[in-house]
């Protein structure tokens, strides 16, 4: 009786607990609201990592801003000849495009006509519901993510868009030095390993990034990278709903990487808003970085989807290989020029 007359009160005094439908409720919402950001991460952590710097010193892909960004397509096949994309950011954008249309039809055409694309092995099995689910994402990614991105790239001050970012950084980078030390890579762990002490002490638990200042450059490692440098196959090409582009490795490699980031057991009794709200962050970030890239993308692709497959199936071997590029599968200065 004690206890119903405690409880009684505790209502009456707006402490009782939430009705369950209302708690159901709220967490919908917060999943909904939370999750809706993802696919302008993934589209624009494709983008934003999928340029090849032709002058040395050739940058990491995660250190490349939008506005230096040259994107070539490089043939995944040994020895290949790469070709031009057919995109250049800045100046000249027009004549660039222009350009690289008739070096890559005039090639073509002494190939025989097959196409440079077509020397890229992508396997690609589900490719109608594959597109189908492209669709959905970009047709989210115009309704929802692009206009967020775009009002906090226009209203956000860039200190404080430069300190989310560092901070976003500075989180990932247990993951980084994880797979740094699977791979047997242990200079670039050195690396990660003072990037991290440094930037979460004198850099304010990551809103500063000294650390590049000093020469330790950002780089980022996934579980994926560390299967392909372990010689475990690639798989075939998948499109998941909302996180986007990946492959059967990929998807493998982002379920370990959930699992071994210390912050999923830090924040597992945490409320939602906490557990779910890092990754729409870095989606944010990203999407705000490449507004006028991938406008620009999508604009000169005859096909938005195979031109994304392919970018994401480059970018990921340069991921791989560390941002490193074999001479022989650099185009020839003629073909440059």
């Amino acid at each position: 009786m004690t206890e119903g007359y405690s409880r009684v009160c505790a209502q009456a005094r707006g402490q009782g607990p939430e009705r369950p439908l209302i708690r159901a409720a709220k967490s919908v919402l917060a999943v909904v609201a939370l999750g809706c950001l993802l696919p302008a991460c993934s589209a624009g952590h494709v983008t934003r990592t999928a340029s090849v710097s032709v002058a040395p010193p050739l940058k990491s892909s995660l250190d490349a801003g939008p506005e230096d960004m040259t994107v070539i397509r490089v043939s995944a096949l040994p020895k290949a000849r790469p070709v031009e994309a057919g995109w250049t950011s800045g100046k000249g954008k027009e004549k660039a495009v222009d350009e690289s249309a008739e070096k890559t039809a005039k090639v073509d055409a002494e190939d025989g006509g097959d196409g440079a694309m077509e020397n890229i092995d992508i396997k690609d099995p589900f490719e109608t519901p594959n597109r189908l689910i492209f669709a959905v994402n970009d047709a989210m990614d115009v309704i929802i993510f692009k206009p967020v991105a775009t009002t906090y790239d226009f209203w956000t001050p860039e200190p404080l868009k430069n300190s989310l970012r560092n901070v976003l950084r500075n989180l990932a980078t247990p993951v980084t030095l994880l797979n740094d030390v699977l791979q047997g890579n242990l200079k670039r762990a050195q690396t990660t390993l003072g990037r991290f002490v440094l930037n979460s002490t004198i850099g304010f638990a990551g809103l500063g990034d000294p650390a590049t200042e000093m020469g330790l450059n950002y780089h980022y490692e996934d579980f994926g990278q560390t299967l392909a440098v372990h010689g475990v196959g690639e798989g075939f090409y998948l499109v998941l709903p909302v996180l986007g582009p990946s492959s059967l490795r990929h998807t493998a490699g982002r379920a370990v990487d959930v699992v071994s980031d210390p912050l999923t057991w830090v924040l597992w009794n945490k409320p939602l808003v906490y557990r779910f709200s890092r990754r729409p962050a870095q989606g944010l970030v990203n999407r705000a970085e490449l507004l006028g890239t991938l406008s620009d993308i999508k604009s000169t692709s005859v096909d938005y989807y195979a031109t994304i497959r392919s970018t994401y199936r480059q970018n990921r071997l340069k991921e791989i290989n560390n941002g490193v590029i074999e001479v022989e599968e650099l185009p020839d200065i003629s073909d440059l020029n």
